[in-house]
């Protein structure tokens, strides 16, 4: 299953049996909306678990980051 919309993307991968690959992409870093997401997922298979979740950073070239990271911060972290 393969939806997409302006701000992303979901895709979902069931093996046929027990394991399900969700893999749900947005243009924006929005972590309470994901997670409202895979809790709507969830709910639709009750005995179904959460085994890894993978947050994927945007970058340009060599540098990824979180754009929470790039936040200006007056002081230093080792400050």
């Amino acid at each position: 299953f393969i939806d997409s919309w302006s701000g992303g993307s979901v895709t979902v991968l069931w093996d046929g049996k027990a394991h399900v690959d969700l893999n749900y992409f947005t243009l924006e870093e929005d972590f309470e909306k994901a997670q409202k997401f895979e809790a709507a997922f969830r709910s639709g298979i009750p005995e179904g678990a959460t085994i890894l979740r993978d947050e994927q950073p945007r970058g340009v070239g060599r540098v990824v980051s979180f754009k929470r990271d790039l936040e200006v911060d007056p002081e230093p972290h080792w400050a």
